[in-house]
């Protein structure tokens, strides 16, 4: 917090000398002199935006930009991934673990997705 009031400070002070610059040229009426004034007071004053934005920790339009390149970059090559990818056959492995589906059952599975007790209930009618 204390950081963004400097920032601020020094963004204010540097925005009243440029404007004091400014209405001294105008005064002389001196008009390409005030065209050069203003483009520079504004090139400034970017400048010191884009170094209180950093400071602050606010992304930039810049820094958006190349996040953009960077994410249709890594789309690009995803899509490419998963072209290359969905035509291949994913193996199984025919021997994992199979379990009882009945909540706190581990016991081995046997049939329809119970183990041999439960599935024995099954078959009689006696589970739900």
């Amino acid at each position: 917090m204390a950081r963004k009031k400097n920032i601020r400070k020094i963004l204010k002070q540097s925005i009243d000398s440029l404007s004091t610059e400014i209405s001294t040229l105008a005064e002389t009426r001196a008009s390409k002199s005030v065209e050069r004034a203003r483009a520079s007071a504004e090139k400034m004053l970017r400048k010191n935006l884009k170094a209180a934005l950093k400071a602050i920790g606010i992304p930039t339009k810049d820094d958006l930009k190349k996040l953009s390149r960077k994410i249709t970059t890594i789309d690009k090559k995803m899509r490419k991934l998963t072209k290359q990818s969905s035509g291949r056959k994913v193996k199984t492995s025919t021997k994992a673990k199979r379990v009882c589906t009945i909540r706190g059952c581990n016991a081995p599975y046997r049939s329809k997705g119970y183990c041999e007790r439960h599935y024995q209930q099954w078959r009689r009618g006696r589970l739900k």
